[in-house]
């Protein structure tokens, strides 16, 4: 149920993801499985976050964090130390999030788990761009990206993708950047991954806009914004969710 959950997730369907976690979560809610508890924790806090709702994602990572320690599951450990990071990050808080990214890649790789070790490098290429180290990004992006390649998952590339050409844009190598987005988002629209879709069409659109092609750049922010409009349709909640939900998804319409 929580891998069709995190499915659901990724490809925007908040509503549905958040539904199967519930669900999940009444099943092993009067037991004593901390693993499974954690797991919950973590996934429902991610659905929170995707919506924009960071309190109560916030809320679960901690929960799923606390969980994981009393159980002594190292590797849920690193995996709620990075989800803490991501939420720390969409606050606004770099640094602090940083250090959290730091500690769960610490742990992801002292378990040797290899697919939160890719995701943790993918969210801190992202902090360190953001704080103008895009050299380092991008080196960390690569990480993420050549680790994602070696274990076959592919589910994780097309969002790195997409931050790792936002890290070219802020550097000024846009024919880099351009190439990145406009690959991400063939990806993630072969496989239903609007949250990648929408940063893939706002990262190519800014190449265009940069080298002077507005027509291009509009088109480019049209789709961010229909796919946007699509996702805000499937949030969990009322009005005041979808409100939350638009917290970070501001720029397509700026721009």
């Amino acid at each position: 149920t929580g891998n069709m959950a995190l499915l659901y997730g990724r490809r925007g369907d908040y509503a549905h993801a958040l539904s199967l976690l519930k669900r999940s979560y009444d099943l092993i809610a009067s037991g004593d499985d901390k693993r499974a508890l954690s797991v919950t924790f973590v996934n429902l806090g991610n659905v929170f976050l995707w919506q924009g709702d960071y309190t109560q994602a916030e809320d679960y990572f901690q929960k799923s964090l606390a969980m994981a320690e009393a159980g002594g599951i190292k590797r849920l450990t690193g995996y709620a130390s990075m989800s803490l990071g991501h939420a720390a990050e969409l606050r606004g808080d770099l640094r602090g999030a940083i250090k959290k990214y730091e500690k769960g890649l610490a742990i992801c790789t002292e378990v040797g788990d290899k697919f939160c070790m890719a995701a943790t490098y993918s969210y801190l290429g992202g902090a360190l761009s953001l704080l103008g180290e895009h050299a380092r990004a991008i080196d960390v992006f690569q990480k993420s990206l050549e680790i994602h390649k070696a274990i076959g998952d592919g589910s994780e590339i097309p969002l790195a993708m997409a931050r790792m050409a936002a890290a070219y844009n802020r550097k000024g190598e846009f024919p880099d950047a351009l190439r990145l987005a406009q690959e991400a988002a063939k990806l993630g629209a072969a496989s239903g991954f609007r949250e990648a879709v929408w940063r893939a069409n706002l990262e190519a659109g800014k190449d265009h806009q940069a080298q002077r092609e507005p027509a291009r750049a509009e088109a480019e922010f049209t789709g961010a914004i229909a796919t946007i409009e699509e996702m805000r349709m499937d949030v969990a909640g009322g009005e005041s969710e979808r409100e939350n939900f638009f917290e970070d998804k501001l720029e397509p319409y700026h721009r």
